[in-house]
């Protein structure tokens, strides 16, 4: 009897066999579902990364000419009953009485009596200044409205009031407009501000102070507390200004190169159990901005608090030689990001606090028309 050679089975054959049985329909549906999940999911993440965060959308509301820019976390600064001066260095007797005002006429008083210490935003513009409270809960923009006896704007973008010359502090005969249900922003000065900041909010790409917001915006609105100085309006030549006080110094030389065609220049705090501090300067270039990184780190102030000063700096920045600024010094060191040079450091306990009235963040710019040093001094 012949004997008969048995077939090995073929392992692929089931899995033809499978897939020669499966509906196409149904085939057609899973690739069809993973392709939805799939652009579904690659939609949320560039919804997530191009999504503006909350300060940038504040400073939409501010127009492109804006030529100062100051914010403060006010939320962060009140947890902490040790930053209480740094804090009503903001919060100054016009701020609080509008806050009050603002939190009694949206009726918040009894369920949420902090809604309004949150982040505010000032922007200081040609004709007069912007600022955008953001709120810590949702109000109705005509029950505050109503609440500042503010007479209604027909036919605006947004809910909008003129509010009368009896208005608390910085709300006195401003006109404040509602965009959104967490924001109010506050105008005072020229009316045509008015219209400058609508136009912004409607066209924040084309006319909002977001616009020309560079590397060294972006890293300083990180802090708690800063300051922004744009090279246009009363600010032209500010930085200049700033960087001509130290050119006379072989080690800041570079620096005061940079400052003579610089767009942005800022500093920022943030607040903890330590204060950190920074600072930044637009040099154009990522090349220039990692040159001056480099030429600062290698040069006298790279060696932290055993820099010997020189007498420009020194005649610059009288405070420089105090221990404070030498624990300031101590642990600073000098980077760049994109097309900004910029310094960091962190002070704990008393120092970091002293340090405060030092390496100030409201003496940026406060002269229009003119530069005050970065660094103030102390009596």
């Amino acid at each position: 009897m012949a004997t008969t050679k048995k077939k090995k089975p073929d392992s692929k054959k089931p899995e033809m066999k499978v897939r020669e049985g499966m509906n196409p329909i149904l085939l057609l549906a899973i690739i069809l579902a993973g392709l939805f999940a799939y652009i579904t999911l690659a939609s949320v993440t560039l919804h997530i990364l191009s999504k503006a965060g909350r300060v940038t959308d504040m400073l939409t509301y501010l127009p492109s000419n804006t030529h100062l820019v100051r914010g403060v976390n006010l939320k962060i600064l009140s947890r902490y009953p040790g930053y209480k001066p740094e804090y009503d260095r903001y919060a100054t007797p016009d701020v609080v009485a509008a806050i009050e005002a603002m939190t009694n006429a949206a009726q918040l008083q009894e369920t949420y009596p902090n809604a309004f210490v949150d982040y505010m935003l000032t922007g200081e513009v040609v004709g007069g200044s912007i600022r955008v409270f953001r709120c810590r809960t949702d109000f109705d923009p005509a029950t505050l409205g109503a609440g500042l006896q503010g007479k209604a704007v027909a036919n605006a973008m947004a809910p909008m009031f003129e509010l009368p010359a009896t208005a608390p502090g910085i709300l006195k005969g401003a006109v404040i407009y509602l965009p959104t249900y967490r924001h109010v922003v506050v105008v005072g000065g020229s009316r045509a501000l008015v219209n400058e900041s609508l136009k912004a909010w409607n066209d924040p790409q084309n006319h909002s102070y977001v616009a020309g917001l560079g590397d060294t915006g972006e890293l300083v609105m990180r802090g708690h507390t800063w300051a922004l100085v744009r090279n246009i309006g009363p600010m032209k030549g500010s930085i200049a200004a700033i960087g001509a006080l130290v050119e006379k110094d072989k080690d800041l030389k570079a620096f005061a190169k940079v400052a003579q065609t610089a767009n942005e220049l800022g500093l920022w705090n943030s607040f903890g159990g330590r204060v950190r501090f920074g600072g930044a300067i637009d040099c154009g270039t990522s090349e220039k901005a990692s040159d001056l990184a480099k030429s600062i780190r290698e040069g006298e102030y790279g060696k932290g608090d055993e820099a010997e000063f020189s007498p420009a700096f020194k005649a610059a920045f009288p405070g420089s030689w105090n221990k404070e600024f030498r624990a300031f010094l101590a642990g600073i060191s000098f980077k760049s990001s994109g097309s900004s040079c910029y310094y960091v450091s962190s002070v704990g306990g008393q120092q970091g606090i002293q340090l405060l009235t030092i390496v100030d963040t409201t003496k940026l710019g406060a002269r229009s028309g003119g530069a005050d040093p970065v660094m103030a001094a102390t009596p």
